[in-house]
């Protein structure tokens, strides 16, 4: 298929908008709700991997080819913390195990919009499928010197990720979708119908084309009926050397503008981090918490997704401190191997890290012309609590 570049490139200033709903035994909770991770995003970044290396033999410098695997697949999500960290958000979900010592897992749509160009001259949408993301590391950053909000940042290792691109029809019309299978279409005004063949209904945009039924081996093109356009692919497996194919971009169950129920950003000046009930330090110059849930991926032999496991969760506090005594503080702390609960108080949440030790001590260093020392440390806790 052949787009005309008669639009805008593609950038972080095109309309965006990016939604995650919660996965139940690896399908989309059919009971949940879409919803953004925040009213601000500031980085969506999908690392794509298809295993590929170069085919070489006996009797040629040069590669014969190429092959690929299966997939790695890694998404960042990055955004202005907002509202609070009650069970199921996604940063939440990050930080948390359930009585298995597994996490959540999410599906997550990023989609950009624009106006012009698509094969029927009315506009397009480029969208960013992740299935089976898990989050494998999370971080939440204070800096009482910013005036921005806090940034949580989540790095998702997800089974598949896809890109669908979505020409809009240029006036309602029925669509054509070629194959056996029945596909579910949505439109933007909330019409939905799930056929196979030709719709009954007319459809003034395309908003989601999910194949609920029939094989993903055979690619499906999706088509004006009215201008015989092709507005939208869905390869099969034959584009994947006949392992697995697509299933096209999941329709809406329930979206709502938020899940933070406020408009209230969560600010780092003001909060309060405690270290056994007193002070961490005099001054704190930033704080970092961190989660690593070592997740490791695995092959299956017929699909190209990988399982991906939950491992040990290591839960970190960085904090860069000062103070008049500080240096001596700290690193007795670390060789003394104390201990206690680090507490920090947000606006919404209060996040305890357990048992926290201070594993790695920031070093004192005296060095001409230095006005102040500062510390970085580095404390472990055994489990985190969010309330």
């Amino acid at each position: 298929m052949t787009i005309p570049h008669t639009s805008a490139l593609e950038g972080g200033i095109r309309p965006h908008r990016i939604d995650s709903i919660q996965e139940s035994s690896g399908t989309i909770d059919a009971s949940g709700t879409w919803a953004p991770f925040s009213s601000v995003t500031k980085r969506c970044d999908w690392s794509p991997d298809a295993g590929m290396i170069a085919r070489r033999g006996i009797g040629s410098v040069d590669a014969l080819g190429h092959d690929t695997g299966v997939e790695t697949h890694a998404l960042t999500v990055a955004y202005l913390l907002q509202g609070t960290l009650e069970s199921g958000t996604p940063l939440y979900e990050a930080f948390h195990r359930d009585a298995d010592g597994l996490i959540e897992t999410r599906t997550i749509v990023d989609r950009e919009t624009h106006a012009k160009g698509g094969t029927d001259s009315n506009g397009f949408r480029v969208y960013t499928v992740a299935e089976g993301a898990k989050p494998a590391t999370a971080r939440l950053t204070g800096d009482p010197g910013s005036p921005e909000p806090m940034v949580a940042e989540i790095v998702y290792h997800c089974e598949k990720v896809r890109s669908y691109h979505i020409s809009q029809p240029a006036a309602a019309a029925t669509l054509i979708a070629s194959g056996s299978g029945t596909i579910t279409v949505e439109d933007d005004d909330g019409v939905v119908e799930s056929f196979a063949g030709t719709s009954t209904a007319e459809f003034t945009s395309i908003d989601a084309a999910y194949l609920i039924e029939g094989a993903l081996d055979s690619t499906i093109e999706v088509t004006n009926g009215n201008t015989s356009e092709i507005l939208l692919t869905i390869y099969g497996s034959e584009k994947y050397n006949g392992v697995e194919g697509d299933r096209g971009v999941p329709t809406d169950a329930t979206r709502v503008a938020d899940w933070f129920g406020t408009d209230t950003f969560e600010k780092f000046l003001g909060d309060t981090i405690t270290y056994g009930g007193g002070n961490i330090a005099l001054d704190i110059n930033s704080l970092e918490l961190s989660i690593d849930n070592s997740l490791a991926s695995t092959p299956k032999h017929n699909t190209l997704k990988q399982r991906i496991t939950e491992g040990n969760r290591v839960v970190q506090v960085t904090a860069t401190v000062m103070g008049e005594d500080e240096s001596h503080d700290q690193i007795m702390r670390h060789l003394q191997n104390a201990s206690a609960d680090i507490v920090w108080t947000l606006d919404n949440a209060t996040i305890t890290v357990e048992d926290a030790a201070l594993i790695t001590p920031g070093n004192r260093v005296v060095e001409s012309e230095g006005a102040f020392m500062q510390l970085s440390n580095v404390f472990e806790g055994t489990t985190i609590a969010i309330a």
